[in-house]
């Protein structure tokens, strides 16, 4: 999973998520942390669905 896509999917996440849980994953990101931000991501969705 590339840097693009991770955003995209935090991005639909947005309208559930919390700005303090969107930041945390958008630094992981932005610090090259891919495999975290995804971990995290995959999380967020599964409590949101």
């Amino acid at each position: 999973m590339n840097k693009d896509d991770l955003q995209s999917r935090l991005e639909d996440l947005e309208d559930v998520t919390l700005d303090e849980e969107r930041a945390e994953i958008e630094d992981l990101i932005d610090s090259g942390e891919l495999e975290d931000a995804e971990s995290l991501i995959d999380d967020l969705e599964s409590e949101r669905s």
